[in-house]
């Protein structure tokens, strides 16, 4: 019943929501903008395939515990992932990821 009545009340909160025209305004700028990135970076992103790799890949939790080791930050260019995306942009390009 508790949750009948957290439900009913979430939705009717959401019914009476009015965005400010601040938020308004920061809608339009993102949909103007037209690019949003953002950049999964670590130790656990190296096998890049998402943070279900684990359960996808069937990787048990002693393997998945050995990715530290072969995880090396001084190699990490920070500008490079930025470089990368303009250079896609000018060539006119679309970059599609999931």
């Amino acid at each position: 019943m508790a949750l009948l009545m957290a439900v009913i009340g979430s939705v009717a909160a959401q019914a009476q929501y009015v965005p400010s025209q601040e938020n308004l305004k920061a809608r339009q700028e993102f949909q103007d903008n037209k690019l949003g990135v953002f950049i999964h970076w670590g130790v656990y992103s190296m096998l890049a395939d998402g943070e279900w790799v684990m359960h996808n890949k069937r990787i048990d939790r002693d393997e998945y515990a050995q990715l530290p080791a072969g995880f090396y930050p001084s190699r990490f260019d920070a500008d490079e992932p930025p470089r990368r995306l303009l250079d896609v942009q000018e060539r006119g390009q679309r970059l599609q990821h999931r």
